[in-house]
């Protein structure tokens, strides 16, 4: 590819996004860094770690999670790979419920190569779309998925006189 060419390019994108037209593309990370981060995949890093770049992803946030509501309960459903049951911490203050835990891998003593999953440590907050109790707070982990659940409070509804 052509240096100049590619000069003029990123000129004329610059025009047309103005300075934020590389943050948009790699999610607010420079080009250099991404380029650094490359190089170093592809020269055999010694860590069985994952890159940086790769063990957390700002666009996918971990753990993913799906919330339903019937009438009578709010569920959410964790998704937990690799994670054990004794890693997990659960909490709820007001309308949020924190959840902590530590993904390890399996593989201490190999190298990887590539890696897509997450391995770490990890805090995430949901803001719950109904208040909860945290005396009527299940959870139950099994399969690498984590469901919470907890009751809707029924508000009676009063009836308004109409004057």
């Amino acid at each position: 590819m052509d240096p100049e060419r590619l000069k003029q390019w990123m000129e004329i994108a610059k025009s047309f996004q103005g300075n934020d037209f590389w943050s948009s593309i790699f999610d607010n990370e420079n080009p250099q860094n991404m380029m650094n981060q490359f190089a170093d995949m592809t020269k055999g890093s010694q860590t069985n770690k994952p890159p940086q770049s790769l063990q957390k992803s700002s666009s996918s946030p971990f753990p993913r999670v799906d919330i339903f509501m019937s009438n009578y309960e709010v569920i959410l459903i964790f998704e937990l790979p690799g994670v054990k049951k004794g890693d997990l911490e659960l909490a709820v203050s007001g309308r949020h419920l924190i959840i902590k835990g530590n993904v390890k891998s399996e593989n201490q003593d190999i190298r990887a190569i590539h890696t897509e999953r997450y391995y770490g440590p990890f805090e995430r907050t949901i803001e719950l779309p109904e208040p909860a109790e945290e005396t009527n707070i299940t959870a139950v982990f099994q399969e690498g998925l984590l469901e919470v659940t907890y009751p809707r409070i029924q508000r009676e509804k009063n009836r308004i006189k109409i004057k």
